[in-house]
């Protein structure tokens, strides 16, 4: 039976290693309840209408934030062998130590949060866009955290950071809405800014360049390359490599973010044609997103 102060756990095990883990996991196991009854009630909330979603995506994300669960000042309470030759431990686990290091975890991760958020709403507009994902990604960690923490302590008051985190991702997502895209191109990369278009639309920026205040330079330098190959389909076509600038300025002319990208193209149709060759930016693309691929962060 548990108390206050500590959790309490019997199991066996062929060593007093495997029977002091499966003990751990017995812990780990209960709680994973309140874990389990924390995020059903904010996945109800978020899903009102479909309980579908709300069960399926529960069970995953009990199991992975469970297994964050370090435990720390564990003692064998104690140790006896059983008639089968097994050994049988009781443990006990301080609940004050065990939440201390889930708190620790948790205030460093907020903390990181709250210095990159800040920075960033002060920032300009293309700065929030390229940071946003990274800043939401960091809050999911830290409420996964917190949720163990409130499930360790319950008189935990976690509201100011659920406001808090909330209040950073509607800044985020209105500097999305904010933000209007344009470019500016060589020859060379017309068929690339299509195809940052076709991404970006589809990622729900707004395109246009009137009103513009997030513009994209792009660049890109050509030149074509021999191969030595006794392949004669390989004999027919055109080689090149091409190293991609990228400058993105504010509305008033701030560089914001500059990079290279350096791809390889090919084509049957000449240089001009291997040049616009569009399958290793997609590939870049689809593997990064849009933004950091601009931006360098992929």
């Amino acid at each position: 039976m548990d108390s206050y102060q500590y959790y309490y756990a019997v199991a066996q095990g062929y060593s007093e290693e495997v029977a002091k883990n499966r003990a751990l996991g017995e812990v780990a196991n209960r709680i994973s309840v309140s874990i389990r009854a924390q995020l059903t009630d904010q996945q109800t909330k978020s899903f009102q209408n479909d309980q579908s979603i709300v069960t399926g995506s529960i069970e995953s994300k009990v199991s992975a934030t469970s297994k964050q669960i370090d435990f720390t000042q564990v003692q064998v309470v104690k140790k006896s062998t059983t008639a089968n030759g097994d050994i049988q431990v009781l443990i006990k686990v301080d609940r004050q130590a065990l939440y201390d290091n889930q708190f620790r975890q948790f205030n460093e991760l907020n903390s990181k949060i709250s210095r990159e958020a800040e920075r960033a709403l002060t920032a300009e507009i293309f700065y929030k866009l390229k940071v946003a994902n990274q800043i939401s990604a960091l809050i999911d960690k830290a409420k996964e955290k917190l949720v163990i923490v409130k499930a360790i302590n319950p008189d935990v008051d976690d509201t100011a950071y659920y406001n808090q985190y909330t209040n950073y991702q509607n800044d985020f997502a209105q500097a999305s809405e904010n933000a209007v895209i344009g470019f500016k191109y060589d020859a060379n990369s017309k068929s690339l800014v299509e195809l940052l278009k076709k991404y970006l639309s589809q990622d729900n920026f707004k395109l246009g360049q009137q009103n513009a205040n997030v513009i994209i330079e792009v660049s890109t330098d050509a030149k074509e390359r021999s191969i030595k190959t006794s392949d004669a389909s390989l004999k027919n076509l055109t080689f090149v490599e091409r190293a991609t600038i990228f400058k993105v300025k504010s509305a008033n002319g701030n560089v914001i973010s500059s990079h290279v990208v350096k791809t390889k193209a090919s084509s049957s149709q000449g240089f001009d044609d291997a040049v616009q060759q569009i399958k290793a930016y997609d590939k870049m693309i689809r593997e990064q997103g849009a933004l950091p691929f601009v931006s360098g962060q992929g």
